[in-house]
């Protein structure tokens, strides 16, 4: 997806400010992951504080659900915001493709109507489509925390924060028509 669309994208933009949107769509990305992966332990964290557990016995309680990869629900507590808490604080967020869906939505700005085909699929489908339509499924993920495409250890807010940036910076450069002031 670079390679197919970054090297489009840099052509039309020119190579600071492709660097600027996918630096940019990078840190949105990580923004995003970190404010939801923050919300979700904090739910999880505020129940069990709640019901009377200290933050030392949470933490305890945290490491060793990680470590036997079950847990105990406890009388007060919701299953679902409990294990979205062990989850939050035991995954990781490593790799790019937050930055690379800036990288695509800043494309389906400049290019919206440009038909692009899909593997075995013989019919074209224009950029702003294909990609809106990737977002909203990514949306739809990290709404839901299950996968439509794709691993179920996705950072899927990393996706659509990216996706924002991008689409942010491209729509200001294009309202604006490329001024020269950056």
């Amino acid at each position: 997806a670079l390679w197919m669309f970054g090297s489009v994208l840099e052509q039309s933009v020119g190579q600071r400010r492709f660097l600027f949107i996918y630096f940019s769509a990078g840190l949105g990305a990580v923004v995003l992951q970190l404010a939801f992966t923050f919300y979700n332990f904090n739910a999880g964290f505020e129940q069990l504080l709640a019901i009377g557990l200290s933050p030392d016995e949470i933490y305890r309680y945290i490491y060793k659900a990680v470590d036997s990869n079950s847990f105990r629900v406890f009388s007060g507590t919701d299953e679902s915001t409990i294990r979205s808490m062990i989850g939050a604080y035991s995954t990781p967020m490593v790799g790019a493709s937050g930055a690379i869906f800036g990288v695509l939505a800043a494309f389906a700005i400049i290019y919206p109507n440009l038909p692009l085909y899909i593997i075995f699929i013989p019919i074209p489908i224009k950029a702003k489509y294909l990609i809106g339509g990737y977002f909203f499924i990514e949306v739809f993920s990290g709404l839901t925390n299950s996968s439509v495409l794709g691993p179920s250890n996705t950072a899927h807010w990393a996706h659509v924060g990216g996706a924002v940036v991008g689409f942010i910076v491209m729509w200001y450069w294009k309202k604006h028509q490329f001024d020269q002031s950056f």
